[in-house]
C-alpha cells in the first residue's frame, strides 16, 4: 500500500537513514545508509541522506519527493535483525515519552504530521530493522554490523520492486 498526495508538483527520490548512533542499535538507519552510499550499493536515480535523532527534520528532508524510503530500528515483535518493509499505514508508535527532552520526535508522528498538511511523498516506505539493545554506546551490536551488507541488498531488491509496480501503474 503506498501514500498518495494530491499535489503531483512532487520529484526526486531518496532513501533517508534515521536514527541516533549514539544508542547503539537505534542508529542501524543511519549506519544502513552510509554503506549504501558508501559503496555505491542503491538504485540510480536515488538520494541518499541522514536525519540522525530529529526526526520531524524528516519533514523538510522529503516532503518534495516523489519516492522517500525511510531506514530506521522499529520493535516491530520480530527476532532481533529481522527487516521489514512497510507503508505509513502500517506503522504504529510505540514510543515512551518522558516530556522530559527537546529529542523524543518520533517518525511515525512526523509522518502523520505530513499527512495533516498535504506534504506527504507520493511514495513512503519504512524498512524497519529490530534491534538487539538500544542504550548509551557508539556502536552496532555484532549481529545487526554483521548483516548491514544484507539490509542494504534488502533495501535494494524492494525499492526497485516497487518501482515496478509504480511505473506499471503509470503506464
Amino acid at each position: 500500500m503506498e501514500t498518495k498526495r494530491e499535489s503531483e508538483s512532487s520529484s526526486g527520490s531518496i532513501i533517508v537513514g534515521v536514527g541516533n548512533t549514539m544508542m547503539l542499535d537505534e542508529g542501524i538507519g543511519v549506519r544502513v545508509v552510509r554503506e549504501m552510499k558508501k559503496s555505491g550499493n542503491y538504485p540510480s536515480g536515488f538520494e541518499i541522506d541522514e536525519v540522525g535523532a530529529s526526526s520531524f527534520n524528516i519533514i523538510h528532508l522529503i516532503s518534495s519527493k516523489n519516492i522517500a524510503v525511510l531506514v530506521d530500528c522499529a520493535y516491530m515483535g520480530e527476532d532481533s535483525g529481522v527487516i521489514r518493509m512497510f507503508t505509513p499505514k502500517e506503522a504504529e508508535s510505540r514510543k515512551i515519552r518522558t516530556g522530559l527532552s527537546l529529542h523524543e520526535g518520533d517518525l511515525v508522528q512526523a509522518v502523520r504530521l505530513m499527512e495533516h498538511t498535504g506534504v506527504m511523498p507520493k511514495w513512503l516506505y519504512f524498512f524497519g530493522i529490530e534491534p538487539v539493545e538500544v542504550a548509551p554506546g557508539d556502536r552496532l551490536s555484532p549481529l545487526l554490523d554483521e548483516k548491514l551488507d544484507e539490509y542494504a541488498d534488502f533495501i535494494n531488491e524492494n525499492i526497485l520492486s516497487v518501482i515496478k509496480k509504480i511505473e506499471d501503474a503509470d503506464a
